[in-house]
């Protein structure tokens, strides 16, 4: 009888040590190892009543944490790409992980961020290239080219600051330029009036 006792407490102090080897490599760094320990922890102890539903909690365990590393994974690798500004590649991955893991909040979370990051960073390339054309055509002197890139802009992106700053100078410049216009004009028609005189005097001279 003693000897059964003492045989059924090795084999207890063997199950247990099994199961804190199993517990330490799922939440070790690297749990790669786990998932055979805890084959063979259900293979070696099979005949207990124990082992099935610990087995269970416990591989249930590990798959949370596989699953929480790979979405670990994906997630750094999206937004790595992200600050690089390499959308199409961030959302195919998303894509990906979203087929891996479809009920994953925060998955759904870094979707909605890439999606606003990529819109936002389209608004600013829209702006950039619409700002870029209209000083192009100002400084080639055409002032209506320039306005009309102008509101090409604001119909994709709406009002932003920068094009209507811009706009005001231009509109500033055609102002001067009718001013201008409008002065020589004016001096042309004074220099005929003058002239005229002049020459109504030499004849009646």
């Amino acid at each position: 009888r003693e000897y059964g006792e003492d045989r059924h407490r090795r084999r207890l102090d063997l199950f247990n040590a099994a199961v804190l080897q199993v517990r330490e490599a799922i939440h070790s760094p690297d749990p790669s190892q786990a998932g055979g320990l805890l084959d063979r922890f259900s293979a070696d102890f099979a005949g207990m009543p124990e082992v099935e539903p610990l087995a269970l909690e416990l591989r249930g365990q590990l798959d949370a944490r596989l699953r929480s590393d790979a979405i670990g994974a994906y997630s750094q690798q999206v937004r790595e790409w992200l600050k690089q500004k390499w959308f199409p590649e961030a959302y195919a991955l998303l894509a990906e992980a979203m087929r891996r893991f479809p009920g994953d909040s925060g998955l759904r979370r870094l979707r909605e961020s890439t999606s606003e990051l990529y819109a936002a960073h389209q608004r600013a390339e829209t702006l950039s290239a619409a700002l870029t054309e209209a000083a192009r055509r100002r400084d080639a002197g055409d002032l209506n080219g320039a306005l009309h890139s102008i509101a090409a802009a604001r119909q994709q992106i709406g009002e932003e600051r920068a094009l209507a700053v811009l706009e005001r100078e231009i509109q500033a410049e055609f102002q001067q330029q009718r001013y201008a216009s409008g002065l020589d004009d004016l001096l042309r028609r004074v220099k005929e009036m003058t002239d005229g005189g002049r020459s109504a005097a030499a004849s009646s001279g």
